[in-house]
């Protein structure tokens, strides 16, 4: 494997890895909630995560074989889809379903090499951007960040920080570039400024616009 591929697969792995030590918490009445829309219970959210994960395993296979895959044109229909195709499964039917997609995403993602994961004209839709990037923040940041958010609602502190900080060092891992550091500080600026340290995100702004001006 080379460079993109092997720093990209290593982090989508720790996210999983993450993700099931998130799963092992839960107790047994936790895993018992039934679904809510607002705020999610357990089965929502590894049911969430498991729907686009398999959307995005299909849309990665359908790169492998060199095709162009379709875009996902409105996020919240397809959320409100994922949520109710869940809502009446049990946390350990749907634990099921998280885990093949887990296997199945990176069976796609193992199928791609290293010029498919840096042409930036590999696919139309994605104006420019490269396919490591989109699954970067599709596949690693999108869960990850669910997770950081899952922690602060329940006024998990401590363990929302540490995934934070996970977050910032594997995702600036994938790429040394000025530009992908900005963008990565930007996001630790805005969880900052959310949930922690207002000064402090306003200073991680500032060397985020300096980086990466965009």
């Amino acid at each position: 494997m080379s460079s993109y591929h092997k720093r990209l697969r290593k982090i989508l792995i720790s996210a999983h890895t993450c993700e099931q030590a998130l799963w092992d918490r839960l107790s047994a009445e936790d895993k018992a909630q039934p679904s809510s829309l607002e705020p999610w219970a357990p089965k929502d959210l590894i049911g969430h995560l498991t729907g686009w994960r398999t959307r995005y395993a299909e849309l990665l296979s359908t790169v492998g074989r060199g095709e162009t895959p379709a875009r996902f044109e409105n996020y919240e229909e397809t959320n409100l889809a994922i949520f109710h195709h869940y809502e009446s499964q049990a946390f350990k039917e749907i634990q099921k379903e998280y885990q093949a997609a887990n296997k199945t995403l990176l069976k796609a993602f193992d199928a791609l090499d290293e010029a498919m994961l840096t042409n930036p004209d590999l696919v139309e839709w994605m104006s420019g951007r490269t396919l490591w990037n989109y699954i970067a923040f599709t596949e690693y940041w999108h869960p990850m960040d669910h997770q950081l958010k899952w922690l602060v609602e329940r006024g998990q502190d401590e363990q929302a920080d540490a995934v934070q900080a996970r977050i910032l060092e594997e995702m600036t891992s994938l790429d040394d570039s000025d530009s992908w550091k900005g963008t990565n500080l930007y996001n630790e600026a805005c969880y900052e400024a959310l949930f922690g340290d207002h000064d402090l995100a306003v200073e991680h702004l500032d060397k985020a616009l300096n980086l990466n001006p965009e």
